[in-house]
């Protein structure tokens, strides 16, 4: 897999077999657009933070004294999540890809609850229900690269002020199934030039 697949985060560049390929993040803003936020950049550079600091909080290599203060309270949050749901930590930032629809992505966090069943979660400053569409697509990655079937999906919504909510996906397949939906229209947007 080292061979065929890279990813590169400065450029947030996946490729497989040296050529680039979307990521799902890529294809669901190439369909739907982002909000015209004057302060996106601030929010990506605070939504990494979060990602890497949760990350590195997962796999016990976090040094809190490096933490920005204003970020606290979304690590916050995910603990608290963490301890009401009773859900483990299996894997953070997965990286998958698939050779056969050309596509990559990260998926934030799969967890297992009581009964060891995966979930596939997303971590979101606030959730949109495209989100759903998101993880669809990761969900798709996952059944190409892992054995283990993920039947429930969620979206976590970190606030700064230590406190969650969750979004479920209430029907994985279809999430999936206009994730296609909207892989093949991306793809046709790129053959075509349209914007």
């Amino acid at each position: 897999m080292a061979k065929e697949f890279r990813y590169y985060p400065k450029k947030h560049l996946y490729t497989i077999n040296g050529r680039p390929v979307p990521s799902v993040t890529q294809i669901i803003r190439g369909i739907f657009g982002e909000f015209n936020n004057p302060n996106a950049e601030w929010y990506m550079q605070r939504g990494s933070a979060v990602h890497l600091a949760i990350h590195l909080e997962i796999n016990n290599k976090l040094d809190w004294n490096t933490v920005d203060p204003r970020i606290t309270g979304y690590i916050n949050a995910f603990h608290k999540f963490l301890k009401e749901t009773g859900y483990k930590t299996h894997i953070s930032e997965c990286q998958m890809f698939s050779k056969q629809l050309q596509f990559a992505g990260t998926a934030d966090v799969v967890l297992k609850d009581e009964k060891d069943k995966l979930i596939l979660a997303d971590f979101k400053s606030s959730i949109d229900p495209v989100v759903d569409l998101q993880l669809g697509g990761y969900s798709l990655l996952w059944t190409q690269n892992y054995s283990n079937v993920i039947k429930k999906m969620c979206a976590i919504e970190l606030n700064e002020s230590g406190q969650y909510k969750l979004r479920w996906v209430e029907d994985a397949y279809r999430a999936e199934r206009i994730f296609m939906c909207c892989l093949q229209l991306y793809n046709w947007k790129l053959l075509n030039n349209k914007n």
